[in-house]
């Protein structure tokens, strides 16, 4: 992620945290993070490149990640890990 995206994404977040008519105590509580790094996110000093927190913004925000991002997103989803067999011993 470039400067310039990074910029557009804060843009994004911002207006749509304004539409909503929230404050940054707000979303941010809802979306699991300190007040601090949403702001230091929208104001460009922290790049928001984890989709696990574009995922939680967009979920408080009730809009699509893409929304935010300007592009198709890959939602990462977890899977419970199998386990692993064993091979029996020879014999």
């Amino acid at each position: 992620m470039d400067e310039e995206q990074a910029s557009r994404i804060a843009e994004r977040l911002r207006a749509a945290r304004r539409r909503r008519g929230m404050s940054l105590r707000n979303l941010a509580g809802l979306a699991g993070v300190s007040v601090g790094y949403l702001s230091m996110v929208e104001n460009g000093h922290r790049l928001l490149d984890r989709s696990s927190h574009i995922t939680a913004f967009a979920e408080a925000l009730q809009i699509a990640p893409s929304e935010m991002t300007g592009q198709p997103f890959a939602r990462l989803t977890r899977t419970r890990a199998r386990p692993m067999r064993r091979s029996r011993p020879c014999g």
